[in-house]
């Protein structure tokens, strides 16, 4: 038993080391490469952070 929680334990923390926090680079929509660094869209995992001043559509927009 101890050893199945010290691998869910190790798990978790593996995916809280993994995860990467991005900003864009620009403005747009979020499913468009150009606004990430990289040209590639953010990961399930990735932590993502929208500075003040930018704005990311996170749908179509309606004209």
């Amino acid at each position: 038993m101890k050893n199945l929680f010290l691998a869910i334990s190790l798990f978790f923390c593996f995916q809280i080391v993994l995860a990467d926090t991005i900003q864009p680079i620009s403005n747009g929509s979020w499913q468009s490469t150009a606004i990430w660094p990289g040209g590639q869209l953010p990961g399930e995992s990735d932590d993502v952070i929208i500075p003040e001043g930018y704005v990311v559509f996170l749908g179509e927009l309606c004209t």
